[in-house]
């Protein structure tokens, strides 16, 4: 009786590590069993950060890597404000900034109130083979 209550237990154990895997878009999560990331079929990578400092200065970075054969990349980028109801709002935008090419990137900067939360919305269009893809990724930090 004990070995089969240890062997349920094992079971249920092993079952709940593989199914506790989180994924979010243009990141990689590393489990104890599996990679997870996005699939894309135009990008092989996105990444946006959002940092503020102390004296409420914003730097936005953001990256998209095409495959191999991507024409261009286009990136539209939104900063906003979260109010404590959940809305948002505008801050800043940097419309349609594009490369030729598959290496797109990207650095700005802006100064914020302190003690709000800070929202960078990163939107690309990645061209390749005559097929538009468009990506979005998220970034949300505190100004103290």
């Amino acid at each position: 009786m004990k070995r089969r209550v240890l062997t349920v237990l094992c079971l249920a154990l092993v079952l709940s590590n593989s199914f506790s895997i989180a994924a979010f878009a243009g990141t990689i999560v590393r489990t104890s069993l599996v990679d997870v990331s996005p699939h894309w079929t135009n990008t092989a990578l996105m990444s946006v950060n959002l940092s503020i400092n102390i004296s409420g200065r914003v730097t936005m970075t953001g990256s998209v890597i095409g495959h191999p054969g991507t024409e261009s990349i286009s990136v539209n980028i939104r900063l906003k404000r979260v109010n404590p109801d959940g809305t948002t709002t505008h801050i800043a935008a940097w419309n349609n900034i594009s490369t030729s090419g598959n290496i797109w990137t990207w650095e700005g900067h802006r100064y914020v109130a302190r003690g709000h939360d800070y929202r960078v919305a990163f939107t690309a269009t990645v061209l390749r083979n005559g097929i538009n893809e468009v990506i979005s990724i998220n970034r949300t930090s505190r100004a103290n």
